[in-house]
């Protein structure tokens, strides 16, 4: 029996329905195809996203879609990047206008964070070429910088930054980086994943060696004149990584840029419409990464303090989460990342070989206690991917997307500190940005993704980016 119902019907299909098709689809990839189907559809996709965007302000499409790798293009074109797909190996045909001549110290929400010579930042949108500018981020507590008049700051005393929060009061305050080896054992990064108050139980990972000792990290001052003019020259270097609040096309007066900038890696934020940076507490320094949880900036110190910040305060309020403990020999990088299906903290911290190519991750949960929160080791993240670099960290559920490796931890090369000393790019033996890959966690293995071709070795590195739909 021939069907009665024509291609000329399918715009004519209840929105409503239309609505109920669009909440089934996950992957970008397939919003795209729907909305191509008709302008009524196109239509009502673009108003389901918007509405779905507006009604959650932690951006429900792009919080679920797996990113993508920016990377070069097939004949290494300056302007412009390709996109590399990690479930289908392979790097699409269309091309973004992003140019290669710039670094990206940041990408969230489908925006680029461009780093320019006179340190002043770019917000891109490479899908539809949007740009914001913003004013030049100057270390105001350098040696050699004066402070402008217009330039806005809180040095805060210890008395300005809050023991305890909505995650319940911590016990020690050191801002010196470091608790007592006790502290570090028995409350600050515990090995059990249990949640229960057991401290006894054994942990069965072992697959890289955790030395609570005192560990030495330096003095952070660069000491060499040499070293010094090396940071100068190489300003993109300024700005080690800025994050946004939220996506500026659904919220364009009400979104946050924070970044941890200069050589003491200290916090400074703007606001949209804001004409200059408020600069935080210069005492707060050494962060390795921020993101925006639950209404609040939470930044990461490099030796495991958590601290939140409330920018919508003003002045913005300051609130330590987790003091820190003793640094752990060979992590040279931490992030921050909100995990699927729940909304957890956590940080990964990265194991790095003295040739600066990455050895290993471990995850920890932050677990809220009544007396003191506190970060506690997870072996395993089930069917959850992660994808750490330069960009906003960000997790997946592997469920949603055939071919992304469950309990797998998605990097990219993106060890600054190591770059400054060194032409930028060229590092590694000569190689390039190198160390990219991905880990698995439970069965404690590396494989790789997209691998640059030798030609590209004097370009930056890869970065992920989340794709966006084009409003």
């Amino acid at each position: 029996m021939a069907s009665n119902f024509s291609n000329s019907s399918w715009p004519c299909l209840p929105n409503d329905l239309l609505d109920l098709i669009l909440c089934k689809l996950v992957p970008i990839s397939d919003c795209i195809r729907f909305s191509s189907v008709c302008k009524t559809w196109r239509s009502v996709a673009l108003e389901h996203f918007q509405q779905k965007g507006l009604k959650n302000r932690s951006c429900f499409l792009h919080r679920q879609q797996l990113p993508l790798l920016l990377v070069p293009t097939q004949d290494n074109s300056d302007e412009r990047r390709s996109l590399y797909s990690i479930t289908n190996q392979k790097v699409y045909k269309s091309q973004l206008s992003v140019p290669y001549n710039r670094r990206c110290c940041g990408s969230s929400h489908g925006w680029l964070v461009i780093v320019n010579e006179n340190n002043t930042l770019s917000l891109l949108n490479p899908f539809s070429d949007a740009v914001i500018h913003l004013p030049p981020v100057i270390d105001i507590y350098g040696p050699e910088t004066e402070r402008t008049p217009h330039e806005r700051h809180y040095p805060f005393d210890d008395h300005d930054i809050n023991d305890e929060d909505d995650y319940g009061p911590n016990v020690d305050d050191d801002d010196n980086g470091g608790s007592t080896e006790e502290d570090t054992l028995d409350g600050n990064y515990d090995e059990d994943d249990d949640d229960d108050d057991d401290d006894d139980d054994d942990d069965d990972d072992d697959d890289i060696s955790i030395d609570y000792e005192l560990y030495d990290l330096g003095n952070p001052d660069v000491e060499e004149e040499e070293e010094e003019e090396d940071i100068q020259n190489n300003f993109e270097y300024d700005i080690h990584k800025a994050v946004l609040s939220m996506d500026p096309d659904l919220y364009p007066s009400d979104y946050t840029v924070m970044v941890i900038y200069g050589v003491m890696h200290r916090l400074a934020f703007i606001r949209s419409g804001d004409k200059d940076w408020t600069y935080i507490n210069h005492t707060l320094k050494m962060f390795e990464d921020v993101i925006y949880y639950q209404g609040k900036f939470h930044a990461l110190h490099q030796w495991g303090k958590l601290i939140s910040c409330d920018v919508s305060q003003f002045p913005p309020k300051i609130n330590k989460i987790v003091p820190a403990f003793y640094a752990i020999p060979h992590v040279l990088k931490a992030y921050l990342v909100e995990l699927p299906k729940g909304g957890e903290l956590a940080m990964v911290y990265r194991f790095m070989s003295d040739g600066y190519m990455t050895e290993g991750f471990h995850v920890l949960k932050l677990q809220v206690k009544p007396n003191k929160s506190r970060w506690v080791r997870t072996s395993t993240l089930g069917d959850v991917a992660l994808f750490l670099g330069d960009n906003y960290s960000t997790s997946v559920s592997t469920s949603d997307y055939p071919g992304c490796h469950p309990d797998c931890v998605y990097f990219t090369d993106d060890y600054l500190e190591f770059y400054t000393s060194f032409t930028p790019y060229a590092v590694h033996g000569g190689g390039g940005p190198r160390d990219n890959g991905f880990f698995n966690l439970r069965e404690k293995g590396f494989g790789k993704h997209y691998e640059l071709h030798p030609s590209q070795q004097h370009m930056p590195p890869p970065i992920w980016i989340v794709p966006k739909f084009k409003y």
